[in-house]
């Protein structure tokens, strides 16, 4: 009978501890705090102030995708609530703890990626926010593969992990290129003014201009 089942083919979970490493547990937790303070406060504070002016941001910057942050906002906050809710989770170790880490890194990855797209420039406060993100897929794929530890499981998250971050390799080089090239728009006084806008959702923007 053991020999019949073992000859099936069918993928079997490998049997290992089901608890994340403590290491592993600790950086997670702090990742997620980190981006879900950031959604929060930034959420809060363009739903405050559509027009960005509690976070000191022309609406310019979308390139006309939104008229003003509010929906932006209202996504954002849903994020930092998500996030939240996985912190929870992972620190209490339920058992859904993977899904609600996945769900939130997820969501944070496409946050970034829509977001630069759409400001068509990236600055390093999008690094700041952005490799923590990055860093949190590291740590959520063992915490995946510990619940659901086969080997289609292992080669799927890893390439999933690769693409992401080649992805957002990509999304800088992109962004550095079309940079070199500053936002031109007239002055109110005939004259050409120079802006540069680079913007972070999530928690700080840096406006200057010469």
């Amino acid at each position: 009978m053991r020999t019949a089942l073992e000859n099936t083919g069918m993928e079997q979970p490998i049997q290992k501890k089901n608890i994340q490493p403590i290491f592993q547990w600790i950086v997670l937790l702090i990742i997620l705090g980190y981006e879900a303070a950031g959604c929060l406060l930034g959420g809060a504070l363009l739903i405050a102030g559509p027009d960005g002016r509690y976070m000191k941001m022309p609406v310019e910057i979308m390139h006309g995708v939104f008229y003003n942050f509010l929906v932006p906002g209202i996504i954002l906050l849903g994020l930092g609530t998500l996030n939240t809710l996985a912190f929870a989770s992972v620190l209490r170790r339920t058992g859904s703890d993977w899904l609600m880490a996945g769900l939130s890194i997820g969501g944070m990855l496409i946050w970034f990626v829509v977001e630069i797209i759409i400001l068509q420039d990236l600055h390093w406060l999008h690094l700041m926010w952005g490799v923590p993100v990055l860093l949190g897929c590291v740590f959520t794929i063992p915490l995946i593969i510990l619940r659901h530890d086969t080997v289609t499981m292992r080669k799927a998250l890893l390439s999933c992990g690769i693409l992401s971050s080649l992805w957002y390799v990509a999304l800088y080089g992109v962004s550095r290129y079309r940079s070199k090239s500053a936002y031109t728009v007239d002055g109110a006084l005939g004259t050409h003014q120079h802006y540069r806008f680079y913007a972070l959702g999530d928690s700080v923007c840096h406006c200057s201009f010469r």
